[in-house]
């Protein structure tokens, strides 16, 4: 934790990556993003460079605390991110609901973030390919998504996977006509 601000973060990651390390690497990344950005205005550059190494640590952070299976601490990053402005997320969203993707137990949050972020067509992938609840996807595909073309582009995607399906209630909600 003292390295932070004399030494190169790249180089303590590094120390720290390997799995008996996560323990210290998340202590590590967690200290690192809470520090504090300068605020002066002549380094207002740096700041925008350092927010986005932040991202990128936060990432890092975020699939350290999936692969240790850290619910809660992934909860309370998600809420953090929420508390900013808007804009300022401490994360890459995409990148956040594909770390999440990574683990079932973790889909939750990979479905919480999608629907937040009104990323709909990455909500329907995760409730096709990682859920395998077609009728839930036909649903967001149905109600959720307004623009023609992204529900055009999300049916073209998924009907041969719905079709395989043999389900009755998914054939009937793709052929059911308002």
């Amino acid at each position: 934790m003292e390295t932070i601000g004399h030494l190169n973060p790249s180089y303590v990651i590094q120390r720290y990556i390997e799995v008996s390390q996560l323990p210290n690497l998340i202590k590590y990344l967690e200290k690192l993003i809470e520090t504090p950005t300068i605020t002066s205005k002549t380094m207002q550059s740096y700041n925008n460079i350092l927010n986005d190494y932040n991202k990128d640590y936060t990432a890092l952070l975020l699939n350290c605390y999936v692969k240790m299976k850290q619910k809660d601490k992934i909860a309370d990053l998600i809420k953090k991110s929420e508390n900013q402005r808007q804009g300022d997320s401490i994360f890459d969203i995409d990148t956040a609901i594909e770390v999440c993707r990574q683990q079932f137990e973790t889909l939750d949050q990979a479905e919480d973030l999608a629907e937040k972020s009104k990323n709909y067509k990455l909500l329907v992938q995760i409730k096709i390919e990682n859920r395998h609840d077609n009728l839930a996807a036909l649903n967001i595909i149905d109600k959720q998504i307004n623009n023609l073309k992204e529900k055009v582009q999300c049916l073209q995607q998924y009907v041969p996977k719905l079709m395989k399906s043999n389900v009755d209630d998914q054939k009937a909600a793709l052929y059911r006509q308002d």
